[in-house]
């Protein structure tokens, strides 16, 4: 039977609460359970980022060492991975980016800014692909991760640059597809055209970050959406384009869920979506906004998601894992 990965989102600020002495334990308590790679939140979308970086601000928690360089030492020394993890388009009122210009944050349908920056501002796109590129250039990585590389919801972009941009390329203003019920109609005759629309600014940035990790001969990966394709509908992520054209190298779907059926399924799912063009390791939740896991139900996911053909599991996240969960987790091989 061929290898069955596994790795594991962290969060730095959390996990290395005590400090630099907090990263060798955790290192070598995921090594002993045998996984093969850490992706470690380096910018989690509030202004701050967790390794020294001199275009955002470092988390003060990290000013005076570098979490990043050590958690690589580490896990170098026990022949595991690490993809350092950027929530990409997220950003709020203490980012750097949002700051410096208003105008490039995300507008709701009610012409509300959000949290969030627009994918569609080529200035947003160079400060998100910068940060991946001084992670790349700075530290001995095997390659970067993409969260957040989408909209939050249908309810997005309405901005004037998005709204001017689309009505030059097809006559329509956005806002005149009208809404049904808190959503836009989706039986207009533009509305499909408009949900292209959005969808290829995100893929345009994964092309670009993909054409540098190919340059610096990085490997890159990225959070997906389990629910695919009605994703490219709601948060305008063409995850399974990215495979078959070669774009990313892992596909890691977000499958949160406490049903083990419901694992299976989207497992088939996903691997038919790629059709062997990246890797696909299921994203299990022990504990998320959709699933709280005992140890035998996270190990029965994990099976179920080897049994149809996952390369791998991907675990969200490490400050939720027991020591029992670790202990069973080293015999799924």
């Amino acid at each position: 039977m061929a290898k069955f990965y596994k790795g594991v989102w962290s969060s730095p600020s959390t996990d290395f609460a005590n400090g630099p002495n907090s990263v060798e334990p955790m290192v070598n308590r995921l090594a002993q359970a045998g996984f093969d790679l850490i992706i470690p939140v380096v910018k989690g979308g509030d202004g701050y980022v967790n390794y020294h970086s001199r275009i955002e601000k470092v988390r003060p928690q990290f000013k005076e060492w570098d979490p990043l360089v050590l958690l690589i030492k580490e896990a170098k020394s026990v022949g595991m991975k690490v993809h350092p993890w950027m929530c990409v388009f997220k950003e709020n009122e203490n980012s750097t980016i949002i700051q410096k210009n208003q105008t490039l944050r995300m507008v709701n349908l009610e012409g509300e800014p959000t949290p969030w920056v627009c994918p569609a501002s080529e200035e947003v796109q160079e400060y998100e692909l910068n940060l991946y590129r001084e992670v790349m250039d700075n530290y001995d990585i095997d390659g970067v991760h993409m969260d957040y590389i989408r909209y939050d919801s249908e309810n997005v972009c309405f901005c004037e640059r998005c709204r001017s941009g689309f009505k030059k390329e097809t006559g329509i203003d956005p806002l005149e597809i009208g809404k049904s019920s808190h959503y836009l109609n989706r039986k207009h005759p533009f509305w499909a055209q408009w949900i292209e629309w959005r969808a290829k600014w995100i893929t345009k940035f994964v092309e670009k970050l993909s054409k540098l990790t190919k340059v610096k001969n990085k490997e890159l990966s990225a959070a997906v959406f389990m629910e695919y394709p009605e994703c490219i509908i709601y948060e305008g992520q063409d995850w399974a384009d990215w495979a078959e054209r070669k774009l990313i190298n892992y596909a890691f779907p977000m499958t949160y869920t406490n049903s083990t059926l419901m694992v299976k399924r989207r497992t088939i799912n996903h691997l038919a979506q790629v059709r062997g063009t990246c890797s696909v390791w299921e994203g299990l939740g022990k504990e998320s906004s959709r699933s709280s896991l005992s140890t035998k139900a996270l190990i029965d996911q994990a099976k179920a998601s080897r049994e149809e053909g996952a390369e791998g599991i991907v675990l969200f996240s490490y400050t939720a894992l027991t020591d029992k969960d670790l202990s069973a987790l080293s015999k799924l091989k």
